[in-house]
């Protein structure tokens, strides 16, 4: 049964085969007894309170499982002792007593024992949790929630290690929101807080859909990772740029009809050929190329 117990998929019914396991192994010593024309029959029940023990114990059934084992053993031993007939109902009595209080206090050591596993499951689990959310906080930049430039750089050399094996290439893209200093100047930093969360919401949510990765660079910048050559780096950059466009948030210091808009720099190259530092710098020459082509437009460095 031992077996057939391992093998069911339930773990219910893989208590219940064990608990009716253990209450028909607590058969034995009784049966025993109950044949025994030994003048030491008693002892065959002190088996009965081992197997006990065992069942909470050693199995640590569940409380309610322990509790219905622990019943019919304990119905199992009043009776075999009382068919026996070894001793006159006064002993069978406080052989009674001895073996009602040894399952009453089992049921007790059997419900703190569950309670403790239950707890300690839940401490697990929130210790887990917060891992996951420390991780998670060591990852993100608070204000933006992009990913910050501490694990900027830990997936950057992950990046880099893997494409270098396969020698593929990899983009970057820089982008910088333009004339930001003269919003925050006219609507205030806090407003300019909310305008450059909503841009990186939006900056994330497309970077992720075209499969690039996006990191807070800096103040207003971003960084776009993603495994690609330059056309199709310059695709995603300005794709990137729609997107912010069609939010259409608008920037009163520029003109009435004025919108909030982004410049972008990219840069493309094969791992092993280059660094990643030196294609961020290319990024950033190519970022401020754009500036000075008039802004809100995308240059490729070549």
């Amino acid at each position: 049964m031992l077996i057939l117990a391992r093998r069911l998929a339930s773990r219910r019914a893989m208590e219940t085969t064990a608990a009716v396991a253990t209450v028909l192994c607590s058969l034995m010593p009784m049966v025993v007894m109950t044949y025994s024309e030994s003048p030491y029959q008693i002892f065959y029940q002190l088996g009965m309170l081992l197997i006990m023990v065992y069942c909470t114990m050693i199995q640590q059934l569940p409380l309610r499982h322990a509790a219905a084992a622990l019943s019919c053993m304990l119905i199992i031993q009043l009776v075999t002792t009382y068919i026996a007939d070894f001793a006159d109902f006064v002993i069978w009595q406080a052989n009674a007593l001895l073996f009602v209080s040894t399952v009453m206090l089992l049921l007790m050591a059997s419900y703190f024992l569950e309670r403790a596993s239950r707890l300690s499951y839940l401490f697990a689990l929130r210790g887990r949790l917060l891992q996951v959310q420390l991780l998670e906080f060591a990852r993100t930049d608070a204000l933006t929630r992009l990913f910050n430039r501490r694990y900027q750089d830990e997936v950057l050399t992950s990046v880099w290690e893997r494409a270098r094996k396969k020698q593929a290439n990899v983009a970057i893209i820089l982008l910088d929101i333009d004339h930001f200093k003269s919003y925050n100047d006219n609507y205030g930093h806090p407003q300019g807080d909310v305008c450059l969360k909503l841009l990186c919401k939006a900056i994330q949510q497309s970077a992720n859909d075209g499969g690039a990765v996006a990191f807070r660079f800096g103040g207003e910048e971003v960084l776009v990772l993603m495994n690609a050559d330059a056309d199709q780096a310059t695709k995603m950059a300005e794709t990137l740029k729609a997107t912010v466009a069609a939010l259409k948030l608008p920037h009163p210091a520029l003109g009435e009809d004025a919108h909030v808009t982004i410049s972008l720099g990219v840069a493309s190259g094969i791992a092993p050929l280059i660094t990643y530092d030196t294609l961020i710098s290319a990024a950033d020459n190519a970022l401020y190329a754009a500036k000075h082509a008039g802004r809100n437009c995308v240059f490729c460095q070549p």
